[in-house]
């Protein structure tokens, strides 16, 4: 007579299981079946966005990115407002902690050579639109935290880490959530004003230009966690992009801000 056990329903192991989890920095609401994949490819999990008050923070905060201008990338009209009607929670392992391992290396570079422009600063005559207060009166990121009973705010505004959207196709936006953003392909939709590079907005109605309908007639826009670091400002309607890559590349700067 023989007595089978899953060895993951062991206490003693989900504990160890939960202490390798906070190890590799991955955040509650990942699930530990992805830690059991040995965090490689094809451990990305997608959710749907949960809570009532959590989506209401989505919803706000694309209302509060949102401007109502046309500019030569836009194809077709320009709506009126963008409505949520679908939100999923990417939870992709190896990317995150690839990403947690470069911002780690980020602030370190910072603390010895701090950013000279803060995007959550008032006193710098611009602040980055999605850390700002939501008309409920929370900041989203902070909503964020409450909803997943994280110990700290998911981003750091010291180092310039925002929220910020990327729109594209949506074939794209899985490639993307289920791999990562690639490089070799930079410009493909829109060109490379600034360079090769991965191109995010603070403006839903800038990323909503590049996003295109599905089957369903829904349009795709992703919202990602981006370590700006130690940014370089650029107004000029041509800029140079070989010279703000090296600056990127140099590690003299590690983002570029195009102002227009």
């Amino acid at each position: 007579e023989f007595l089978f056990v899953s060895i993951s329903q062991e206490k003693a192991f989900e504990e160890a299981l939960q202490a390798y989890k906070n190890l590799l920095s991955l955040p509650a609401y990942f699930e530990l079946d992805q830690v059991l994949n040995k965090v490689g490819r094809g451990s990305t999990v997608k959710r749907e966005l949960e809570g009532e008050k959590l989506c209401a923070a989505f919803q706000e905060l694309v209302d509060l990115t949102y401007r109502r201008v046309r500019t030569k990338d836009r194809r077709g009209h320009v709506p009126e407002r963008l409505i949520v009607k679908q939100a999923l929670v990417v939870k992709n392992a190896p990317n995150f902690i690839e990403y947690m391992r470069r911002r780690e290396e980020i602030r370190r570079q910072c603390a010895s050579n701090p950013p000279g422009l803060l995007l959550s600063d008032p006193r710098s005559g611009g602040i980055c639109k999605t850390f700002s207060e939501l008309p409920s009166g929370n900041r989203f990121h902070s909503v964020w935290r409450e909803a997943h009973d994280l110990q700290s705010d998911p981003i750091d505004s010291s180092i310039n880490e925002f929220y910020l959207f990327h729109g594209t196709k949506p074939e794209a936006a899985a490639a993307i959530t289920e791999g990562d953003f690639r490089l070799d392909l930079a410009g493909s939709n829109a060109g490379t004003l600034y360079g090769r590079g991965v191109y995010f907005s603070e403006s839903t109605g800038k990323s909503d230009e590049y996003s295109e309908e599905d089957s369903r007639g829904l349009c795709c826009m992703l919202v990602c966690r981006v370590t700006l670091g130690r940014i370089l400002y650029t107004d000029e309607e041509y800029p140079n992009p070989r010279l703000l890559v090296k600056s990127c590349v140099s590690g003299e700067k590690h983002s570029v801000l195009g102002d227009r």
